[in-house]
């Protein structure tokens, strides 16, 4: 037996699904669900053809029971939403009166497509999750920059350091620097032989030391893959962030295990959503705060304190069945952060440096509200507000641990230092606080 499904369209029937059962001489009971065969207000109807009976004749041995036709029942499913491409939607995720008039207004544009991509916003976890990605990774990479690499240079010449025989090993090593100053004879060479260092040889002056004040820059990247909401599904579209960022800083050494500095950064994040229309947010960040730095011999710990502001447009597809729409607004967000780094140096050699340590970060996100435009449909001789969101203000914190050791090689090339790195962590993140 075969089952047409037909629709009335500009005056004549139009098969639209055709199915067949072949069921012997048995009783056997077919149930068809989420059959999307037409738009609202449409005419339709089922038509059923024999093909084949038990005794050859197709005038005789069909036989149908109980057949119901109707509209069907949708339930909301706990804890997961249905499959947004498998229509239809329930009155929970949008009102039936909405729902009816936009069906006779629109009906060619309430696809599953549709509603999915015109009525759900974007990278409501995405970008706090980005955010607080660049944030860990700014302030590990401040922090590391005055723990790491600060290796302390040994003058070679007398009178360009009170006691440089504190930072050697041996005598031998102490004549041998004498003796490069005493082998440039005449005004000029000994002024340019002041200019001259080495590398402390003892234990732990690699990273030892500080005077003055000093100054550096940096830079890092970022990025966070695959960002998604489990509890949400398909509802929620997965999304990508990545990022960098030009660090600064101005630091200054209160004794020779410790120092106090302020820092800046200027960047920018893109968070970038797939599915669904897709969508993207694209801020410019920038950043200041306050650091810290104590190491009595060879531990260390430095603490962190800063402020930051990410703004940018937000754009979001709408997919219809004729046409694109991009609803977009002026997305912006500010954080405040607090990090902390402690450990130890052990040295394995003169150049091969052990640095077990621990590192915690924690961010505070507060995401601003904000309005959509560009997601209007044109009805007659207005535009019609259908699809633009009110976003409203997010409040969102988070922690990060980074537990585990880096091991680096010292290499000496005169007045060039190389210092090749590995690390290897453990990481953890969560999300502790905020809105849904």
């Amino acid at each position: 037996m075969k089952l047409d499904v037909q629709v009335l369209k500009n005056g004549a029937w139009t098969t639209v699904r055709s199915d067949t059962y072949q069921t012997g001489q048995t009783w056997t009971n077919y149930v068809q669900k989420n059959i999307l065969i037409g738009e609202a207000g449409q005419q339709f109807r089922f038509a059923y053809t024999a093909e084949s009976t038990a005794t050859g004749n197709l005038s005789i041995g069909i036989f149908i029971d109980n057949a119901a036709f109707g509209l069907l029942e949708f339930s909301q499913p706990e804890p997961e939403l249905p499959d947004p491409f498998e229509p239809p939607l329930t009155g929970e995720l949008m009102p039936e009166a909405f729902v009816e008039d936009l069906s006779t207004s629109f009906a060619a544009t309430l696809s599953p497509q549709a509603i999915v991509s015109g009525f759900f916003p974007r990278n409501t976890d995405a970008a706090p999750a980005g955010i607080q990605k660049m944030l860990n990774d700014s302030a590990m990479a401040v922090l590391n920059s005055t723990l790491d690499v600060e290796p302390l240079q040994i003058p070679l010449c007398k009178g360009s350091e009170p006691n440089p025989q504190r930072y050697v090993d041996s005598e031998k090593a102490m004549d041998q620097a004498k003796a490069e100053c005493i082998k440039q004879p005449g005004p000029k060479s000994v002024q340019a032989a002041d200019k001259r260092f080495t590398f402390a040889d003892q234990p732990n002056d690699f990273y030892g030391d500080r005077r003055r004040l000093r100054a550096w820059v940096r830079g890092f990247s970022t990025s966070l893959t695959n960002i998604d909401n489990p509890g949400l599904g398909n509802w929620v579209n997965r999304a990508d962030s990545r990022g960098g960022a030009s660090l600064f800083g101005l630091e200054k050494s209160l004794s020779p295990s410790t120092q106090l500095g302020v820092y800046g950064s200027v960047g920018s994040l893109s968070v970038i959503q797939t599915g669904n229309g897709g969508g993207n947010w694209s801020p410019t960040a920038y950043g200041v705060g306050l650091y810290g730095r104590w190491s009595p011999g060879p531990y260390f710990i430095g603490a962190l304190a800063g402020y930051g502001t990410f703004s940018g447009s937000q754009t979001r597809g709408i997919q219809l069945d004729s046409s694109v729409l991009s609803a977009s607004g002026q997305k912006s967000a500010e954080s405040f952060t607090a990090a902390l780094v402690t450990g130890r140096r052990i040295n394995l050699s003169q150049n091969t440096l052990l640095t077990p340590s621990l590192n915690l970060s924690w961010s505070g996100i507060n995401e601003h509200a904000f309005v959509e435009s560009g997601g209007e449909l044109s009805g007659g001789n207005t535009n019609i507000n259908v699809f633009n969101l009110n976003y409203l203000p997010n409040n969102t914190s988070w922690t990060n641990v980074d537990l585990g050791g880096s091991i680096a090689q010292t290499v000496r090339q005169g007045t060039t230092l190389i210092v090749p790195s590995a690390r290897l962590s453990w990481f953890g993140t969560w999300r502790t606080g905020g809105n849904d």
